[in-house]
């Protein structure tokens, strides 16, 4: 069986809104904050059914099989429902995973069986698989990026009652990571120090976000300002490593260049800054210092380097070559003189 279209984990939400609960969840993904998040929320309303603590049991990667499958097919102590996690499902071998496929196919309708699995699933042959696709208990929590992690990261300040700009959001994200586990401490950090206040601004997120990544995307800006090709690749390489994917970062070279390459009619129509960094879709405090870099690149070169990305596009999406070697071919063209 190939690459599955498989629901995403906000689906549940809807269900659990509505109090429809299936007998299975397995979640699985990158995203373990949305994981944990889905799960309490499950855990929370279906809960609720359960009559006694007793028949809520947790069971993590050490627990037999054997005993999980035992608890999950016996009856409930007290009231009609019972409600059984288990956690840590990727660390178990694949003939334990397969024993689960009985009870995934028949499970008890006394029984909630939650299942969570840490990180991605890139086949589906595995019995266990096929039979959580086919009876469509299986949903995927994937790792928000760019636009939809800023969206998430203003949507969460409104909950606390707080408002915070698009750039504001993408400037706490460059400091942070994309981890919104890392983020929500960050917030609730900064939340604190706010007090009363109610709109976050970026004095607040100088002063009081930590940077918890040892590289970041915009420390290649640096490096490009500086014409400094060695500690371009070095960081490039560092967020490779720390787990960010080439596309990301051929996506964010490319919205830098494309705004090196319209810079210059902004210059020229002396359009004002708020209104220069909207059309551009860059924070304000950072357009300043992207039009005396927009001037080292003229149109041919730009022209050049826009092939250069989209060849890097088509080379990762087609895994012609490993990710470290398309980034130093592109870098080797954004740095030619």
């Amino acid at each position: 069986m190939g690459k599955q279209l498989i629901p995403s984990a906000t689906e549940v939400e809807a269900q659990l809104k509505k109090k429809h609960f299936a007998p299975v969840y397995f979640f699985y993904g990158d995203d373990t904050y949305q994981i944990e998040q889905i799960v309490h929320q499950v855990e929370e309303t279906a809960g609720k059914d359960v009559d006694i603590d007793f028949d809520k049991r947790v069971y993590f990667a050490k627990a037999s099989a054997e005993d999980i499958l035992s608890d999950v097919q016996s009856y409930p102590l007290a009231g009609r429902k019972k409600l059984v996690t288990l956690k840590e499902f990727e660390q178990r071998t694949d003939k334990e995973k397969n024993r689960f496929s009985a009870i995934f196919k028949n499970p008890p309708d006394y029984t909630i069986f939650i299942v969570t699995h840490a990180g991605k699933i890139s086949a589906f042959s595995q019995e266990y698989l096929k039979v959580l696709t086919e009876q469509k208990y299986i949903y995927e929590c994937k790792t928000l990026r760019s636009d939809s992690l800023e969206e998430w990261l203003v949507q969460f300040m409104a909950q606390k009652g707080k408002v915070i700009t698009h750039d504001d959001a993408r400037y706490l994200i460059m400091m942070c990571g994309e981890e919104r586990s890392v983020l929500e401490m960050q917030i609730e950090k900064i939340i604190l120090y706010m007090g009363a206040e109610e709109r976050v601004t970026t004095a607040i997120l100088q002063s009081q976000a930590v940077n918890t990544k040892k590289y970041q995307i915009f420390d290649i800006d640096k490096a490009i300002e500086t014409g400094n090709k060695a500690q371009a690749l070095k960081v490039a390489f560092a967020l490779l490593n720390q787990g960010e994917y080439p596309l990301v970062l051929i996506g964010y070279l490319n919205k830098y260049f494309t705004t090196m390459a319209r810079l210059p009619e902004i210059i020229e129509k002396q359009v004002p800054t708020v209104e220069a960094a909207r059309i551009l879709g860059v924070p304000q405090w950072n357009l300043p210092k992207l039009i005396p870099i927009s001037r080292k690149f003229n149109s041919r070169r730009l022209r050049t380097i826009s092939k250069a990305l989209f060849d890097a596009d088509i080379e990762v999406k087609s895994s012609m070559f490993d990710e470290q070697t398309i980034i130093a071919k592109l870098f080797s063209v954004i740095f030619q003189d």
